[in-house]
């Protein structure tokens, strides 16, 4: 970090700003962001303030004193402005770290007080320097397991993303705030405006659907029918451009092939590939004879991401939120086997639940291997073992075979032998499932 005439540090390793030390200083450690510095520069005499908290302090010299150490003084070269500044870091404070908060109370007011800063330079636009707040503050919290934190600064660095006009971000933290609150209205909300601007217009009605059902706030109800209007005309100008300009073709196709409707509205416009964020971990418990009793494991990854109503309803037949929950996978079968195609179970009698109905298709079943929930609000699931995409937009993909030993289970299953209706001669039986420990929902992201 000490840098000469012939080989000068790159503060912002693009070339413009570039730091020559002339005074060596002392010690190891160098300040960092709220670190109560002393220091001068330029015609700026010496001044104490907290370092990337001072809004009249240029953000150069802050990044350029965070490479120093304490009585050192270097000559920083603006390449931009074609300007050599002198600067004199005299002292510097540490912060205290989480670690060092002596009671849980302490470290929930420490990461508070980061998303407040956050929260300061969201309202005066500065949002890389809110990021790294909203940043912080959802890792400090993921660590010190203040959950419902955690989840604030995720929706935090949404409404970064959102007010950039970074769609697929947006998109992206809300999935991950719907993974840990799949009733939180603001991310449905900021979701669908983020798929409304990439004309994702199916899902992003979808989404505006599920906020209303979730508010009966008057104010937030008239700020949501007013965004579903917008959705739809937009939906609705987007496929009289299309129609227009292909509609000719279109009609001559139509009359091929009376099957293919692409103005249905149930068909969902699903992106072709998505990078998953690691999700919840469960396992069901296989026997193939109940005689011997002998137990094989379907490890499944879960795409809480993307379907986070599902995946709850899912991990919750898995017995895993209990509650008194009376139904459960457990005892139940695969009862419906198809060769090159899926095998199918979990069939729970008089069991009903259509929350996840109206939630977004985002995956195609593409692949074998991938987890996908019936559409007629029960509690049946299949997982294909040849891609189908003839089912997008009408079944839900929400989750895949972990591994390959898993998968070797599951062809095994669809090995079976069966009658005239698909069913296997002998049942397999999930005799137990439930949640494997995984890793926190937190990604650290770089800034």
């Amino acid at each position: 970090t000490e840098g000469t005439e012939e080989k000068p540090i790159d503060i912002r390793k693009d070339g413009t700003i570039l730091k020559i030390t002339l005074k060596k200083g002392y010690g190891h450690d160098r300040p960092q962001e709220f670190s109560q510095v002393i220091a001068s520069f330029g015609d700026i005499s010496e001044k104490e303030w907290i370092l990337d908290e001072e809004p009249t302090i240029p953000e150069w010299v802050d990044e350029t004193l965070k490479s120093m150490r304490a009585g050192e003084v270097a000559l920083v070269k603006l390449v931009d402005q074609n300007k050599e500044i002198r600067i004199n870091l005299s002292t510097f404070q540490l912060p205290r770290t989480l670690e060092e908060q002596d009671s849980q109370q302490k470290k929930l007011e420490y990461i508070r007080m980061l998303r407040d800063r956050g929260n300061y330079w969201y309202q005066e636009k500065d949002y890389a320097r809110a990021r790294r707040r909203y940043h912080n503050a959802g890792l400090l919290a993921d660590v010190a397991d203040f959950y419902q934190e955690a989840t604030i600064a995720l929706l935090n660095l949404s409404a970064i993303a959102l007010a950039e006009k970074d769609y697929i971000e947006c998109r992206d933290l809300c999935c991950r705030v719907l993974a840990r609150d799949s009733k939180n209205i603001k991310a449905f909300y900021r979701r669908a405006v983020a798929l409304s601007a990439v004309a994702l217009y199916d899902e992003a009605y979808a989404d505006v659907k599920l906020a209303l059902k979730s508010t009966h706030n008057k104010q937030q109800q008239e700020q949501f029918k007013k965004l579903c209007k917008s959705i739809l005309e937009k939906r609705k100008a987007a496929k009289a451009k299309q129609k227009n300009s292909f509609g000719g073709f279109l009609n001559k196709t139509h009359k091929a092939n009376a099957t293919l409707n692409i103005w249905d509205n149930n068909i969902s416009m699903i992106p072709k590939k998505i990078e998953h964020r690691p999700g919840s971990r469960v396992f069901l418990d296989i026997c193939f004879d109940l005689s011997i009793n002998h137990l094989q494991r379907i490890v499944i990854e879960l795409f809480e991401d993307t379907a986070p109503l599902t995946t709850r309803k899912f991990k919750s037949l898995c017995g895993i939120y209990q509650n008194n929950q009376p139904f459960s996978y457990r005892g139940t079968t695969f009862h419906r086997v198809i060769h090159k195609f899926m095998i199918q179970g979990g069939k729970i009698h008089n069991y009903f639940d259509s929350h996840d109905s109206h939630e977004p298709f985002f995956d195609s079943h593409t692949t074998p291997g991938l987890l996908s929930m019936s559409s007629d609000a029960d509690s049946q699931f299949f997982i294909l073992t040849k891609p189908a995409p003839h089912l997008d937009g009408k079944h839900r993909v929400f989750g895949r075979v972990h591994d390959s030993t898993s998968m070797a289970i599951v062809h095994g299953i669809e090995q079976l032998e069966v009658d005239n209706k698909y069913r296997p001669l002998t049942e397999p039986h999930i005799l137990n499932c439930g949640l494997l420990p995984s890793s926190s929902c937190f990604v650290q992201k770089s800034n």
